[in-house]
């Protein structure tokens, strides 16, 4: 089992349904937007999996991800590609590690993830 001592930041499990634009770092530009479900965040990086047959970013790239992170309003981050996952139901699994993540964002991610391991 992959245990938290094994990464840098806990992370919470959301399973939350996401719209994301995948904003590839290359000259084409070419944008990708897909709907996924964010399985789980940490202040370190996102997971997450989509069905949509789409052609994943490589290993190592660095792509921009617009997405819906409370309710008031959505984050632009900028991330590097860690980990794809084919899974057997044909969904795909994409790692992701945040990179310069703005202060109010990691700020807002650490009171998210705080809050969900708390127990009520």
């Amino acid at each position: 089992m992959y245990s938290e001592r094994k990464r840098g930041f806990p992370r919470i499990n959301l399973k939350r349904e996401a719209n994301f634009q995948l904003l590839r770092h290359s000259p084409q530009g070419d944008n990708l937007n897909l709907r996924a479900t964010v399985k789980n965040i940490s202040i370190s990086g996102i997971y997450i999996e989509t069905k949509e047959n789409i052609s994943p970013p490589k290993i190592s790239d660095i792509i921009w991800l617009k997405f819906k992170l409370t309710e008031e309003g959505k984050v632009k981050l900028m991330a590097e590609v860690r980990r794809i996952i084919r899974q057997e139901n044909g969904s795909i699994g994409i790692g992701l590690m945040f990179i310069n993540l703005p202060a109010n964002v990691k700020k807002t991610l650490w009171e998210l993830v705080n809050k969900e391991k708390t127990p009520s």
